[in-house]
């Protein structure tokens, strides 16, 4: 999960606290759990949730101290609390101070069709662009809001007085430092066995982006 990429590698740089310092327990919340093939650090101390269990009950019952995860754990109670109660101001300062506005996600082709049809990586990257171009005017209108938030208009202000007209930047160029930071991270986390470029990331057409 690459959120849990993320959270280690920023414990680790801006708290001192390395992966290798705690004991991983993974599991699931309910849902079918995607297995992948890692092999992990061996110094690495890890174990396996028992499929009768979540990681929301372990960690309600005490026999678990935190949870990385993407959705509130279910069952946990109202004894679970974020780990930073003011985490706007500390994930604000660490945007201001590094720039980095951590990604979670990419688009993939099989290389074959790069190869059959060269223009399709630039072409389905633009279709994307679009896409948000298109969201952002959404967010922009405001007669109508296109979500049911009442202040999602000064959302939308303080946003882009912080991070410019699009917070969500496509392209090599202004994801850089963001790519080859997350990189890092997973190479430093055993995820992958080597440390990765840009260039060894993404398609040549999309290098100019």
């Amino acid at each position: 999960m690459t959120a849990a990429v993320w959270i280690r590698g920023i414990l680790e740089d801006d708290y001192g606290v390395s992966p290798r310092d705690l004991e991983w327990v993974e599991g699931g919340e309910g849902a079918a759990v995607k297995e992948v093939d890692v092999t992990l650090p061996a110094e690495l101390r890890h174990r396996t949730v028992p499929g009768d269990r979540t990681l929301g009950q372990l960690l309600a019952a005490g026999e678990i101290d935190a949870f990385i995860g993407a959705r509130r754990p279910a069952g946990a109670g109202s004894g679970v609390r974020r780990l930073f109660p003011d985490f706007r101001r500390v994930e604000r300062a660490y945007y201001e101070r590094t720039g980095i506005f951590p990604i979670m996600h990419t688009v993939v082709l099989k290389e074959e069709l790069a190869r059959t049809h060269p223009w399709l990586p630039a072409s389905l990257y633009d279709a994307f662009d679009e896409a948000k171009r298109l969201a952002y005017r959404r967010l922009a209108d405001t007669a109508t809001l296109p979500y049911v938030l009442p202040w999602l208009v000064a959302e939308v202000e303080e946003t882009r007085a912080l991070m410019g007209d699009d917070p969500f930047p496509y392209g090599i160029r202004r994801n850089r430092k963001t790519v080859e930071t997350l990189a890092e991270y997973s190479f430093r986390q055993g995820l992958a066995p080597r440390r990765l470029s840009v260039e060894d990331l993404f398609w040549e057409s999309l290098l100019g982006t």
